[in-house]
C-alpha cells in the first residue's frame, strides 16, 4: 500500500505547479494573439521532439538504475550520467538548428537559439527529478516542480511586458527549467567517480527503445508544421492551446499516479518476489484508472465551456471539439504508457515500445495528410485518436505475451459506474458557460464521483472506521 501513501505527496508536488501552468496559459492566450502563440507552440514542439529523442534513453535508464544501485557503485553511475548528458547536448542542438531552418525559414536566429535552449534545459530538469523519483525524495521533487512553474510564468510575463512575443514564452521556459540546478547536491558523489563507457552502453541498450518512443512526438510536430503550411500559425495556436490543455490535465494526473508505483514495481521485480509484483501492478492499475478515466470523461463533457471560459474568445473557434478529442486520446496514451508499456520496462524488453511507437507515428502522419486538409485542427486531433486507439490495443496484446498483466475488473467496473454518474451530472449542470458556473459544475462532478466511489466501497470504508465491539462470554 506504499504507492497509495506516497501518491498524494507526488500529487501535491505536481498539481500545484500544474495549476500555475494552467493559469499561465489562460494569461498567455489573452496577452498574445493566436499567431504568436502558434509560433511558440511550433518551436517548443520542435525542441520537445528532438530533445526527447536525444535524451529520453538516458533519463529512463537513470531512473531504472538509480532506484537499485549499490552505494559503492553510485559515484561511477552519476559521473557516467552527467558526462553522457553533456555529450548529448551537442548533437541535440545541431539537429534543432537544422530542423527549424528547414521547417520554417522565417524564424530568426534568436528563436532558433531559444528553441535549442528549451530542449537542453528541459532535459536537464527532467533528468534531475527522475533521479529524485528513483530515490523517493518526494518533498525535494515537489519543491523543484513548483520552482520551475513559478519561474516560468513570472519570467514569461515580464518578457512579454518588455515587448517580446513568442520569444518571451521560450525564454521563460528556459528560465523556469533552470530550477533543475537546485538538485546539484545529487551530483556531489559524481566528482569522486569515473566515466564508465561500458556502463553507458548498457544504459543505452536498455533505454534506446524508450527514447525511440519519443519518436511519437514527431507526429505532433509534423501536424503543427502541416497546419502551419495550410492554415497559418493562428491555426497552430488554437490546436496547441486546446490539445495541450487535455495533455496537461489528464496526462499530468495519470503520470502522477505512476510516480510512486513504478519504482516499487521495479524493486519487486528485482527482488524476485513475483507475488508482490502482481499485487503492486494491480494497485497501480486501480490508481491509474481511478484518476484517468473520470478526468477524461469530465473534460469531454465540459470541453465547450472550458474552451470558452479558459482560452478566451480569440482561441474559441473549434477548440472545444479539439479539446474533447484530445481528452480521449490522451487518456488512452496515458494508460498505455504508464501501465501496459511499464511491463516492457519491468521485463527489460523495451523493444516492443519502439515498434508500437513507429506504427503510431506512421499511422498518424498518413491520416493527417487527409484529415487536416479536410477538417483543419479538428482533423489533426482525429488522426491522433485513430492512431492511438490502434497503438493502445497493440500494447495490451503484446504486454500480455511478455508478462501477465493483472486487471482488477471488479474495481474498474465500479470506477466506470462512478464516472458515468459524474459525467451525467456535468452535462445537466446549469450555467457552465461562466467562470463561477463552470467551477460549480466541476466541484459537483468531483463530489458525485467521490460519493459514488465511496458507496461502491462502503464495506471497506466501514471496516476502517467501525471497530468490532467487545467480546462477551456467558457465565
Amino acid at each position: 500500500m506504499q504507492v497509495f501513501k506516497q501518491w498524494p505527496i507526488y500529487f501535491i508536488g505536481r498539481i500545484l505547479p500544474a495549476a500555475v501552468g494552467f493559469c499561465a496559459v489562460a494569461l498567455y492566450t489573452r496577452l498574445l494573439d493566436p499567431a504568436s502563440f502558434g509560433t511558440y507552440a511550433l518551436l517548443l514542439s520542435t525542441s520537445f521532439v528532438v530533445g526527447l529523442m536525444g535524451y529520453t534513453w538516458l533519463r529512463v535508464a537513470s531512473l531504472r538504475m538509480t532506484a537499485t544501485v549499490a552505494p559503492a557503485a553510485e559515484p561511477d553511475l552519476m559521473a557516467t550520467i552527467g558526462l553522457g548528458f553533456a555529450a548529448l547536448s551537442l548533437p541535440v542542438t545541431a539537429v534543432i538548428v537544422l530542423v527549424v531552418r528547414i521547417g520554417d525559414p522565417h524564424v530568426g536566429w534568436p528563436g532558433i537559439v531559444l528553441t535549442a535552449g528549451c530542449a537542453v534545459m528541459s532535459a536537464w530538469f527532467e533528468l534531475n527529478v527522475a533521479i529524485m523519483q528513483a530515490r523517493l525524495r518526494v518533498v525535494a521533487y515537489s519543491i523543484l516542480q513548483m520552482s520551475r512553474a513559478l519561474g516560468m510564468v513570472i519570467s514569461s510575463v515580464l518578457l512579454i511586458q518588455a515587448g517580446l512575443k513568442a520569444d518571451a514564452l521560450l525564454g521563460g521556459f528556459i528560465i523556469g527549467n533552470c530550477a533543475g540546478f537546485g538538485a546539484f547536491g545529487l551530483w556531489k558523489c559524481a566528482f569522486a567517480g569515473t566515466f564508465d563507457p561500458k556502463l553507458l552502453r548498457q544504459m543505452f541498450h536498455f533505454g534506446w527503445p524508450s527514447s525511440a518512443t519519443s519518436f511519437s512526438n514527431l507526429s505532433a510536430t509534423f501536424q503543427r508544421y502541416w497546419l502551419n503550411a495550410i492554415g497559418g500559425s493562428a491555426a497552430v495556436g488554437i490546436f496547441a492551446a486546446a490539445g495541450d490543455f487535455s495533455q496537461q490535465t489528464i496526462g499530468l494526473l495519470v503520470g502522477t499516479a505512476t510516480l510512486a508505483g513504478q519504482p516499487l514495481a521495479f524493486r519487486a521485480r528485482d527482488s524476485g518476489d513475483h507475488q508482490q509484483l502482481i499485487v503492486q501492478l494491480r494497485n497501480n492499475a486501480r490508481l491509474v484508472f481511478a484518476i484517468g478515466l473520470p478526468a477524461a470523461a469530465g473534460l469531454m463533457a465540459l470541453s465547450g465551456p472550458i474552451s470558452q471560459v479558459y482560452l478566451g474568445s480569440r482561441f474559441h473557434v473549434h477548440s472545444g471539439a479539439v479539446m474533447a478529442i484530445s481528452a480521449a486520446f490522451t487518456f488512452l496514451a496515458g494508460i498505455r504508457t504508464n501501465y501496459f508499456e511499464q511491463i516492457f520496462e519491468i521485463a527489460f524488453k523495451t523493444r516492443a515500445i519502439a515498434v508500437n511507437t513507429a506504427l503510431r507515428v506512421l499511422l498518424t502522419i498518413a491520416l493527417s495528410f487527409w484529415l487536416i486538409g479536410r477538417y483543419g485542427a479538428v482533423g489533426a486531433a482525429m488522426a491522433v485518436l485513430l492512431a492511438e486507439s490502434a497503438g493502445f490495443l497493440l500494447s495490451i496484446i503484446w504486454a500480455q505475451r511478455v508478462l501477465h498483466v493483472p486487471m482488477p475488473f471488479e474495481t474498474l467496473a465500479k470506477i466506470g459506474g462512478a464516472t458515468a454518474a459524474m459525467a451525467a451530472t456535468l452535462l445537466v449542470f446549469p450555467g457552465r458557460t461562466t467562470f463561477l458556473g463552470l467551477t460549480a459544475a466541476i466541484v459537483a462532478g468531483v463530489i458525485v464521483y467521490a460519493g459514488a466511489i465511496a458507496l461502491t466501497h462502503l464495506r471497506l470504508l466501514l471496516s476502517h472506521f467501525v471497530s468490532p465491539g467487545p467480546v462477551t462470554t456467558r457465565s
